[in-house]
């Protein structure tokens, strides 16, 4: 992710700006290469194991929704059945 950063009064706002993604298939290594550079190690750790990576992602939204005093309880990805947050 390309994050901008501003002021708002007494606030940081943050904004993405941009959003590289991997590529499919047998691009995919090289392109992660190119996209972590030396933290290529912990996103293989992450994305090779995948219930680890959802508790991690699950866990990220719930401390976002805290953090922010949401009421957000679920998450979805598109096609996908509605997850629960923080499980």
């Amino acid at each position: 992710m390309h994050i901008s950063q501003t002021r708002s009064g007494n606030d940081v706002v943050y904004q993405v700006k941009a959003f590289d993604q991997v590529e499919d298939g047998a691009n995919l290594l090289q392109s992660a290469k190119k996209i972590f550079g030396d933290k290529f190690d912990a996103f293989q750790t992450i994305n090779s194991d995948e219930q680890k990576r959802e508790k991690l992602r699950s866990e990220v939204l719930a401390s976002y929704v805290k953090k922010n005093g949401l009421s957000a309880t679920f998450y979805q990805d598109y096609g996908w059945p509605a997850k629960k947050i923080g499980e």
